[in-house]
């Protein structure tokens, strides 16, 4: 079952990588999303370490805590729509999105580190 979770965040993840490249700031997420691929490899080919998902999995959720400002922000402007992913002017719908992006990652990464715990204390 680890295994087709690896593979499900290597997709996924590569997908999301895929779509950075017209983005002014895509680089910033690119190497973003691509943490959670590296350590899906890892994983599969039987080199990740409990200790390095670790220290991944607590600095995203600092990241993750540093941009809970624009939820706030977000909050107080009426909680203007961010899914449609048309242009827009309105600064923190961009915001939102990289927060759900910071989420997203965060979420994956745990589920990597509770993998290599798992592996750890079978």
């Amino acid at each position: 079952m680890w295994k087709l979770v690896d593979i499900l965040i290597i997709a996924c993840f590569s997908y999301f990588i895929y779509v950075q490249f017209n983005d002014p700031d895509g680089w910033f997420w690119i190497i973003v999303y691509g943490i959670p691929v590296l350590l899906a490899i890892l994983n599969l080919t039987g080199k990740s370490k409990a200790r390095w998902s670790k220290l991944v999995l607590i600095f995203f959720i600092l990241l993750t805590i540093l941009n809970t400002p624009s939820l706030v922000e977000w909050i107080k402007l009426g909680k203007p729509d961010f899914m449609d992913y048309k242009p827009t002017d309105i600064d923190i719908a961009e915001a939102m999105r990289e927060l759900l992006g910071l989420v997203i990652t965060t979420f994956a990464i745990a589920v990597l580190h509770l993998q290599n715990m798992r592996k750890k204390n079978p």
